[in-house]
């Protein structure tokens, strides 16, 4: 392998690359997709919240949470349901323009919000007498706010960037689900109160039937995020296991052949020693690219782990 010259840092700006998701990360995002149907297809707010808390504290371990929804008539953020929380914020209602309630301002600006120490932040208002750290999600879905999904820990500095990523992705599916029973509740007054005007009924249903395809969506988001390598773009080393089971047993059943090829880029290890870890997953990044475009769809190419590639072939026999 021919050695490539030093890249110059002061002509090449620095880029930091997503880290790879974690095992315990891949478990918990598996864990909502099994659980999102039923998420999803909560028929009001109360099936809602408890399937949702439920799914919160089984597989995130958050035992304190809140679901808060905006009221545009009256610009409020109100709470809608709790667990763990204090008593004293059963009915908690806030200006969406208010400058206290970490809730609000999440709400208002469309942001997700992470507070290591509660005690320093002056927009706090108290959930639970031994809350130190709070993360707050949007519920946003098709462009609109819905509200928040509130949890919160009794330790400072209790949220990592892995938890940010597991709870935006249930808030995604409670804001879908949230979005829904809203047009249900809309078909049924409009059945009991406009049974004649068919128009309107067909709009809502339409308006249903778009929630659908974004849950599918979402599904879909979700189900490339875990069989995908977050630096190569190609499929991890977890589905290489299941998909290598897979293509011995078609071929197996078949009669056909299949050819397997181990790639390793030579040398990594030293190259990276000298130029650097950012360098070097720009290199893994256009050998990546290099294995994809060759394949052409012929094939399915798989990061193994550092510099080693797996591509398995179906029907190819040399």
């Amino acid at each position: 392998m021919k050695k490539p010259r030093r890249a110059n840092p002061a002509k090449r700006p620095p880029r930091v690359p997503a880290p790879p998701l974690s095992g315990g990360v891949h478990k918990k995002l598996l864990a909502l997709l099994e659980v999102s149907q039923d998420i999803a297809a909560s028929r009001n707010l109360r099936e809602l919240t408890r399937r949702s808390f439920d799914a919160c504290a089984r597989i995130l371990d958050y035992s304190d949470c809140a679901i808060l929804t905006i009221n545009r008539k009256k610009n409020l953020l109100e709470m809608r349901a709790h667990r763990g929380y204090d008593r004293s914020v059963a009915h908690l209602s806030l200006p969406l323009d208010s400058p206290k309630g970490i809730t609000a301002w999440a709400a208002r600006e469309n942001r997700t919000l992470v507070v290591n120490d509660v005690t320093k932040e002056p927009r706090y208002i108290m959930g639970g007498k031994k809350t130190l750290s709070e993360l707050t999600v949007p519920l946003h879905v098709a462009g609109e706010v819905l509200g928040v999904f509130d949890v919160q820990r009794d330790r400072k500095n209790a949220f990592t960037e892995e938890d940010v990523l597991v709870l935006s992705t249930l808030a995604n599916y409670v804001a879908i689900a949230l979005r829904g029973i809203r047009f249900r509740d809309e078909i049924e007054k409009t059945q009991k109160a406009l049974a004649h005007d068919i128009t309107m009924r067909r709009e809502i249903e339409a308006r249903l039937q778009e929630t659908v395809r974004e849950l599918s969506e979402a599904n879909r988001r979700l189900e490339t995020m875990v069989i995908t390598d977050p630096l190569s773009g190609l499929y991890n080393r977890r589905y290489f296991h299941k998909k290598f089971r897979e293509e011995i047993f078609t071929a197996s059943r078949r009669g056909a052949p299949l050819a397997i090829l181990m790639l390793d880029l030579d040398n990594f290890k030293s190259f990276n020693d000298v130029y650097g870890h950012l360098v070097g997953d720009e290199v893994i990044e256009q050998a990546s690219g290099l294995v994809a475009r060759v394949l052409q769809g012929a094939g399915f190419a798989f990061r193994y782990g550092g510099e080693e590639f797996i591509i398995l072939l179906p029907g190819a026999s040399e």
